[in-house]
């Protein structure tokens, strides 16, 4: 159930609208163009036309490096000015204003965008980062969700989504299992051995909800990284679960810590919250898909090995890490592949 709160013009127009503003600068001599257009008189409009407390930081002003952080710092677009909405219609006037202008905007909400295209952009950053709002209708059964919270499907090929409705349903307190293991070198490989067994090629039960791996410098050795694999279980510390897990304890794993969690904090252990390490802003994320059936153990100790000798080579890349990530694809295999335009479904290791 999805509700669009920008349609203050007609759905056609605002579908122009939106086509119009999404052309990105086909050469350098447009691009030069548009940055001549946008000064501080852009400024002084664009603030006249809006209602709200909303907030524009131009390249000179002390906020606009934090205004415009993102995900990948690697991939960089022509930010000329930021533009922090503070109410939804807001959001509708500035995309008015820019195309009144032709000037190229595009909406941000937490700045994860992945695709190289980001690089091509500039224009104007809408930034939806204020509308946080989430407001619970009396009967509790569904709630409005403003649009400064990533959710599945974000962009705006179609229109950007200040606020949406959606089911709700109340907190059934549970709890969540979440292992993590430590190993040094000489453990590798039986580990991602016993990883390609537990995960068995695709047929990983869905009660595992993720099984993640990384390499990393810690206190623990000087000069390897140490090996760190983490497991969630869809539920609390049970002896099956234990169980499953025994192949990992005869490892001679360093450490063993278990955690039980709430789901409001599910990410928190597993480093994945809005300022968690491995999802913090404005840091060097190089993100690939593997596609692979099954790790494979010898490319493992290679991509491993020369972590180590960059590492040695360059200690300031001491606080880097090498992610990968399984999932349990039962889910996934049980759709038809003509069904849906989604590819690689053969696949059972995506990252």
């Amino acid at each position: 159930m999805w509700s669009l709160s920008v349609l203050a013009v007609s759905s056609l127009a605002l579908v122009q609208s939106f086509a119009v503003g999404l052309v990105l600068p086909s050469n350098e001599a447009q691009i030069l163009r548009t940055k001549r257009s946008v000064n501080a008189q852009t400024q002084q409009e664009l603030a006249s036309v809006l209602k709200c407390n909303t907030t524009i930081f131009g390249p000179s002003d002390p906020g606009f490096a934090n205004a415009t952080e993102r995900y990948m710092q690697n991939i960089q677009p022509r930010i000329l000015l930021s533009v922090r909405p503070s109410c939804e219609p807001d959001v509708a006037r500035i995309v008015q204003y820019a195309n009144h202008r032709n000037i190229s905007f595009y909406a941000a909400s937490r700045g994860h965008s992945l695709t190289t295209d980001a690089a091509r952009f500039t224009g104007i950053e809408i930034d939806l980062q204020n509308l946080n709002q989430i407001r619970v209708k009396p009967d509790r059964k569904t709630a409005e969700f403003q649009g400064g919270w990533a959710f599945r499907g974000a962009g705006h090929n179609f229109g950007i989504v200040t606020s949406f409705e959606s089911k709700v349903w109340p907190d059934n307190f549970k709890r969540y299992f979440v292992r993590t293991y430590q190993y040094l070198s000489s453990s590798h490989d039986a580990v991602f051995d016993a990883v390609n067994k537990f995960q068995g090629n695709g047929t990983l039960d869905p009660i595992w909800l993720a099984s993640f791996g990384l390499y990393t410098m810690t206190n623990l050795s000087k000069t390897e990284a140490t090996i760190i694999w983490t497991f969630l279980y869809d539920g609390p510390k049970t002896d099956a679960a234990v169980e499953a897990l025994k192949p990992f304890d005869r490892l001679q794993p360093l450490s063993i810590d278990d955690i039980d969690t709430p789901y409001r904090d599910i990410n928190t252990p597993i480093a994945g919250a809005l300022n968690g390490s491995l999802c913090e802003p404005n840091k060097s994320y190089i993100i690939g898909t593997a596609n692979l059936q099954v790790y494979n153990v010898t490319t493992q100790r290679a991509i491993y090995d020369l972590y180590n000798q960059n590492i040695r080579q360059h200690p300031e890349l001491g606080d880097t890490r090498v992610l990968v990530e399984g999932y349990a694809v039962k889910g996934v295999k049980s759709f038809r592949p003509e069904d849906s335009a989604v590819p690689v479904r053969d696949d059972n290791i995506l990252t």
